[in-house]
């Protein structure tokens, strides 16, 4: 989730706090595929970058737009970004997704719990869980039966704290409701939410 850099007057790390991704078409085994990426702006204290996901044709086949925080190291408190930089002055308004990464508070009744603690190969640079354990964890509620019967369409993640090594966490997931299924991860001490996700299935 994390990335560092450094000088002799800027240390300072880009955590990732929020993504939401929309797939149109999957790809498949043995396909090319294409990410493009680009700053695009800020929003208060977030930088905010998208994606676009091409196959070996060059058609569009997803897209996603993703909220980071730059962090001081030593001041351990969110920094501003420069707006003069020229690279997001080119972005302008180039957007993958135009809407803002919203929210995704927990809702319904809660079908699955699965206990979870992170271990070595989960942790990440920064000896906190890596961004790609929490989708994990997010399926592994699920049976192969589960996953066999529709694909989601896209995945909205708010990343809300950080998870450390041997953290007792529960991943929650909720049962269906329409077209969404909604996700939390709680301390198994403290339940409170430190991270939240939805799955958005297709409505066809």
């Amino acid at each position: 989730t994390q990335s560092r850099s450094s000088a002799a007057s800027d240390v300072y790390k880009r955590q990732l706090s929020g993504m939401q991704i929309e797939l149109d078409k999957y790809p498949v085994w043995r396909d090319s595929i294409n990410i493009e990426t680009w700053p695009k702006g800020i929003n208060r204290l977030y930088y905010l970058r998208d994606f676009l996901i091409r196959n070996q044709q060059g058609d569009v086949i997803g897209r996603a737009t993703s909220n980071w925080l730059l962090i001081d190291i030593e001041r351990r408190r969110p920094r501003q970004h420069d707006l003069n930089n020229e690279v997001f002055r080119h972005n302008l308004n180039r957007n993958a997704l135009e809407e803002l990464i919203a929210p995704s508070p927990f809702q319904g009744k809660v079908e699955k719990e699965l206990p979870l603690s992170p271990r070595f190969s989960d942790i990440d640079l920064n000896h906190h869980l890596t961004t790609t354990r929490y989708v994990d964890w997010m399926f592994d509620t699920f049976s192969p039966d589960d996953i066999a019967q529709e694909r989601a369409k896209g995945i909205l993640l708010n990343f809300n704290k950080e998870v450390v090594y041997d953290q007792q966490v529960v991943m929650q997931r909720s049962e269906k409701a329409g077209n969404k299924i909604y996700f939390q991860l709680i301390d198994s001490k403290r339940p409170k939410a430190i991270f939240n996700a939805t799955l958005t299935y297709s409505s066809s």
